[in-house]
């Protein structure tokens, strides 16, 4: 399964469109994509929200936020929902329980103006299974507005490198019992990593755009589920 947590910052109740691509992902040269995703989005243990199988009504919204565009009639799942502030889990899954494949799980800040708003994402993070060569952990998260942001960025399990569209920003294999992401991890909550630890971290303060964070074995031959995590840094 792969699951994807976020946390809704702020004192208001925030629009926000998930989806679970798998499908869809055919249309950029991916193989062996799931065929039928579905989303359940967990408060803790309470299921809040599902879907298997998207709404044509959705398209607009979808269309709006820059998101690509589903066809008419694919298995790929959409939900549109607001939710109340607070940490969540999106699950994306196949519903018979039998498919297996490549997904991609997003969330999307869908307020009409979402600069104007106070309450916004502070943490997303997602767990899946990284295997060698092209089995690769990718976690994509756009920074907005007009001022550079801190963020920590963690590979819990293998190495992690930072994309700029195609350039390297950082890499780091091994987060070195660093006092600053020490520190970091404090302010927004993380879970504490062990002393010697062959987890990775990263500590950037990143101007606005879009970026991916790469995960993968340092050593390109082990497999093994792993995390991804992305936070604010006040």
């Amino acid at each position: 399964m792969l699951i994807t947590g976020f946390v809704i910052g702020g004192p208001d109740s925030k629009r926000v469109l998930i989806r679970a691509v798998g499908p869809a992902l055919g249309a950029f040269g991916l193989a062996n994509t799931l065929p039928n995703p579905a989303i359940k989005i967990y408060q803790g243990s309470n299921l809040i929200a599902q879907n298997d199988d998207w709404n044509l009504g959705d398209a607009a919204d979808i269309a709006r936020l820059g998101a690509f565009a589903f066809i008419f009639g694919s298995k790929d799942a959409a939900l549109l929902t607001t939710l109340a502030p607070a940490g969540y889990t999106a699950q994306i899954s196949d519903p018979s329980g039998t498919g297996t494949g490549v997904a991609l799980a997003e969330i999307y800040d869908a307020s009409i103006n979402p600069n104007a708003d106070y309450q916004r994402f502070v943490n997303i993070s997602s767990r899946g299974r990284v295997t060698p060569d092209d089995g690769v952990l990718v976690g994509g998260f756009v920074v907005t507005g007009n001022a550079p942001k801190t963020l920590l960025i963690r590979g819990i399990g293998p190495a992690l490198t930072i994309y700029l569209e195609s350039k390297v920003v950082a890499t780091n294999e091994g987060w070195a019992n660093s006092a600053a992401i020490a520190a970091a991890a404090i302010q927004t909550g993380a879970f504490t990593l062990p002393s010697g630890s062959k987890d990775a971290a990263v500590l950037l303060t990143l101007n606005p755009g879009a970026y991916t964070a790469q995960i993968k074995s340092a050593k390109n031959a082990a497999s093994g589920v792993a995390l991804i995590e992305i936070y604010e840094v006040p």
